[in-house]
């Protein structure tokens, strides 16, 4: 096929979600030529799917019809002449958030030369980092020791921001932010705050707010592989008289290399009704959309 064709047409595609039905018909370095009819440009917009005289005109009065068409006409020149309104053109993604989830839309792409069409089913994308109290996002914590592991969230990210005199605290956070989830029940897990206690003296103050990376030498998956984890360690130690200890590996915001927390395993046992007790908190964990 000749290149001159598409010379002018088309995005290139960098990257798909793992998890998303896209991954099934698109790959990376394909061009996205067309979507749902309408050529995606280079500079990554289409045309208008609809304008105010393309409306279809439904109703039987032809009079009415003139009416309404001449209100819109008159409204969308007024916005286009005193408020700077393009409506020539906009963004490509404008295709896909016309649909509801779970319709079937056509695309057109370019792989080696040559171009394939196929229907991609439109669905919520899925977020390493959920972004909405009650849609994606529910209350999640896990305790061990004093230390309080929550999954990271963009409201609790924003909470902590608007609290915080130093922003970059929660800085480092904002690389995942957008990231799609890579694998199912994925998770990072933060280490949110620290309820002060003798088990954990040392570590009361610039620990928290980093990002968990192993437990015992361990990669934690979500916050449920992290209680399985420490609960399998709580076990071992009821059993063995030697002293058993608790490593988390911590990412910290302020420093490149990790940060680490060790624990003393029977004293954080003994300790966790207490410290519970103390914070007026009922239970040392809730799982709500993992379990």
């Amino acid at each position: 096929m000749d290149d001159e064709k598409h010379r002018h047409r088309g995005i290139r595609i960098t990257g798909v979600s793992p998890l998303s039905a896209a991954a099934k018909c698109l790959k990376p370095e394909d061009v996205l030529l067309a979507i749902d009819g309408a050529a995606v440009a280079q500079d990554a917009t289409i045309e208008l799917p609809e304008r105010p005289w393309e409306v279809k005109i439904k109703t039987k009065s032809i009079i009415k019809h003139a009416f309404l068409l001449v209100c819109k006409f008159l409204t969308f020149w007024f916005l286009c002449k005193f408020c700077f309104l393009s409506w020539k053109r906009v963004p490509f993604d404008a295709a896909v958030t016309r649909h509801c989830p779970g319709t079937e839309v056509p695309i057109t792409i370019l792989r080696n030369g040559s171009e394939i069409t196929q229907s991609v089913k439109i669905e919520v994308s899925r977020r390493l980092v959920p972004i909405m109290d009650g849609f994606d996002c529910f209350a999640q914590y896990y305790i061990v020791g004093g230390l309080v592991f929550i999954p990271l969230t963009l409201p609790w990210a924003e909470h902590i921001f608007s609290r915080s005199s130093n922003t970059f605290r929660v800085a480092h956070f904002i690389e995942h932010i957008k990231d799609s989830l890579p694998e199912e029940q994925k998770q990072i897990v933060v280490l949110g705050k620290i309820l002060a206690h003798s088990v954990n003296i040392g570590y009361h103050e610039g620990y928290d707010c980093s990002i968990l990376k192993t437990f015992n030498g361990k990669k934690i998956h979500n916050i449920q592989d992290l209680k399985t984890a420490v609960e399998k360690e709580e076990k071992e130690s009821e059993t063995c008289q030697k002293s058993h200890m608790m490593e988390f590996r911590l990412q910290h915001h302020a420093y490149n290399d990790e940060l680490l927390v060790i624990l003393d395993t029977k004293k954080a046992v003994e300790a966790q009704e207490q410290i519970l007790k103390m914070n007026l908190i009922a239970t040392r964990q809730r799982f709500t959309d993992v379990e």
